[in-house]
């Protein structure tokens, strides 16, 4: 399925991803603070979403606070 990442925000010392997908699918959001090489780390919820715009904000709470760098990326769960 085709997969779009509408935006990503810093805003309210939060970051707010949005991104488009089926409304069937479960989405689990990971981040690394770096790329070089990168060790991914999954957040403990799953974004799902009934009309297919998917949210997630990492306000730092999962992680112990935004300071640095970060990067995310999205899994499709099967």
């Amino acid at each position: 399925p085709n997969l779009g990442i509408t935006s990503i925000t810093f805003t309210n010392n939060a970051v707010f991803i949005q991104w488009i997908g089926p409304t069937n699918a479960q989405y689990q959001v990971q981040w690394t603070p770096s790329l070089v090489p990168p060790t991914w780390t999954s957040f403990t919820n799953l974004i799902t979403s009934p009309t297919g715009l998917f949210q997630f904000l990492d306000d730092g709470s999962q992680t112990g606070g935004l300071g640095g760098p970060r990067y995310y990326r999205l899994l499709l769960l099967p």
